[in-house]
């Protein structure tokens, strides 16, 4: 059986991988590694303000295009008509007792949740520090990655029209 398998080989040839840019990486000084990475970042900022902007106008047009159309804006003008009317019925639902209760119970445990969110994101943060695992196993045997979520916003108000 195993001739069979080599007998379909037709034709081969062995090539020698040339090492990547990852491997080169970790011989980069930790200086030129740092403006790499900074390079990357405004690089990344500019294109995401660059986008941001070029998005606006195609939007617009998107707008004018679905404006121009008779019966897409009656079918939109019925659309406001039953949100309003929905939200008109939702108002006297949750202003009853029992509806006012209701939400102060949701919101109480919204708050609750978001409280034990933000403990156990404390807590895992400085388990990861200390162990240095990326991973966590839970009460119900469940292994859980520990992920961090990283976003950058303004501190300065520089060209903000």
């Amino acid at each position: 059986m195993d001739n069979k398998i080599h007998d379909k080989v037709v034709d081969a040839e062995i090539v020698e991988v040339s090492p990547s840019s990852d491997a080169s990486d970790t011989t980069m000084n930790p200086l030129d590694e740092l403006q790499n990475i900074q390079n990357l970042i405004n690089s990344n900022i500019t294109k995401i303000d660059k986008l941001t902007e070029d998005i606006k106008p195609v939007k617009e047009m998107l707008e004018s295009l679905l404006d121009a159309d008779l019966e897409y804006a009656e079918l939109d003008q019925k659309t406001i008509e039953a949100a309003k009317a929905k939200m008109a019925k939702r108002k006297e639902l949750v202003n009853t007792t029992n509806g006012r209760e209701l939400n102060e119970k949701l919101k109480s445990m919204k708050t609750e949740l978001k409280e034990a969110r933000d403990a156990l994101s404390d807590y895992l943060q400085n388990y990861q520090k200390k162990t240095g695992f990326n991973e966590y196993e839970g009460p119900d045997g469940e292994l859980r990655q520990i992920v961090f979520s990283v976003k950058l916003v303004r501190k300065t108000k520089l060209n903000w029209d």
